[in-house]
């Protein structure tokens, strides 16, 4: 079985579900899941975790719809950087659709994010992961749909 990108949370689809029911499931997918434990040691997951505690006490981690606020903020820092002192609108623009292998520290590994003119997508990369019924166990290539 094949499940959308949205329905990959361990916390808020799999278990509920029953996770020995979901052995074998496969999910294509951009982030590390912030409450499997195989990213622990991880340091993009530990600032997360680090940032989630000090701004969002009491909320559920397991809610993936934070991480994804969290990445379009660093996506949003690194479009500032690169416009320099020229905030203006035409320019913020132009650093948007111009991203260039930038890696999120949430992301998978090997997942990047390149914009340009006629691709403004953020997310054109994914990987694969399968359910073993502990844990996401990615496999294959990085897939990327990008298109000049």
């Amino acid at each position: 079985m094949i499940i959308d990108f949205p329905s990959s949370s361990i916390a808020g689809t799999l278990k509920p579900a029953g996770l020995d029911k979901a052995v074998g499931v496969i999910v294509g997918t951009t982030n590390k899941d912030p409450t499997d434990p195989k990213w622990n040691d991880d340091e993009g997951i530990k600032t997360y975790h680090a940032f989630f505690e000090k701004y969002l006490p009491g909320a559920d981690i397991s809610n993936t719809s934070y991480l994804t606020g969290y990445q379009q903020g660093i996506l949003l820092e690194q479009i500032l950087k690169q416009c320099g002192d020229d905030l203006s609108r035409a320019n913020i623009l132009r650093q948007a659709k111009s991203l260039k292998d930038v890696e999120l520290s949430t992301a998978l590994p090997g997942i990047k994010v390149n914009t340009s003119a006629k691709n403004n997508m953020v997310w054109t990369q994914m990987r694969l992961q399968r359910w073993n019924g502990t844990s996401w166990e990615l496999f294959g290539d990085v897939l990327d749909a990008a298109s000049e």
